[in-house]
């Protein structure tokens, strides 16, 4: 993408600023040009690290010197950088992530979207479905082989009345 000021380089810096909740103005620049508006990638870092507010720096502080096993990613690289290194990062600095995720997405716990226009009923009859496999599979894993009979049986009972097929399933 080309720089919106002076048209000659890569923006590497994308400004995005939502109006009355509606509008969303973008603004995108290079680094020289960021510069001389006086904003830097650096500087817009240092702003989100800062909107986490204290509950970041209080993990941090906890962590100084947690280090990632897999990836050697430390907690003050990950604050300075804003990316973790690998996958185990999340386990690692979990702690320290776990306030931080609660405060940009309002919840600790990914729920996913629904499709709107999605029946109520339907939404519930497809989440008992998912319940039963679960305890199902639990069942079976533990060995518990006469609770996994009943609940296969009622899954088979579930999903017949949802008009599920061995194929969806």
């Amino acid at each position: 993408m080309e720089c919106q000021s002076c048209h000659s380089k890569k923006a590497t810096v994308h400004l995005t600023e939502i109006v009355g909740n509606k509008e969303k103005r973008e603004l995108h620049l290079c680094e020289s040009c960021a510069q001389q508006h006086g904003t830097t990638g650096m500087e817009i870092m240092g702003l989100i690290s800062s909107a986490f507010g204290p509950a970041a720096k209080t993990a941090g502080a906890e962590t100084p010197e947690l280090k990632c096993a897999s990836c050697g990613l430390a907690y003050a690289e990950f604050r300075s950088r804003g990316r973790l290194g690998c996958p185990q990062c999340y386990e690692v600095f979990r702690a320290a992530l776990e306030p931080l995720l609660e405060k940009i997405h309002g919840q600790g716990k990914h729920v996913g979207k629904t499709p709107t226009g999605t029946p109520a009923a339907d939404r519930s009859r497809e989440k008992h479905l998912v319940a039963l496999r679960r305890q199902l599979n639990a069942a079976v894993k533990g060995e518990n082989y006469e609770l996994a009979a009943k609940l296969r049986d009622e899954l088979k009972r579930a999903e017949a009345a949802a008009g599920v097929t061995d194929a969806d399933s």
